[in-house]
């Protein structure tokens, strides 16, 4: 299933990509499958979603848990957690 990753702030910076599609294996089902998949990937996405830093993710254009069920065509953003004053 082919997917979009938005990548916002911080995170852009390190993986130096504004966003990328991809086709993902029939096994990533999930939020969490998709960041796993990822950190398989090396640096620096292993360095971003195994730090101890939350990363907010967003199913098209909806906050979610990670233990979310994605589908073909998703629209997914990873970004740091965002404070406001």
């Amino acid at each position: 299933m082919k997917v979009k990753i938005l990548y916002f702030a911080k995170i852009k910076e390190l993986v130096g990509l504004d966003n990328e599609i991809i086709e993902l294996p029939a096994s990533v089902l999930t939020l969490e499958e998709l960041k796993n998949y990822l950190i398989l990937r090396g640096a620096p996405w292993s360095e971003i979603f195994l730090s101890n830093s939350a990363t907010r993710c967003a199913l098209n254009q909806n906050l979610m848990h990670s233990n979310f069920n994605i589908e073909a065509g998703s629209e997914i953003a990873f970004f740091p957690p965002i404070t406001g004053g």
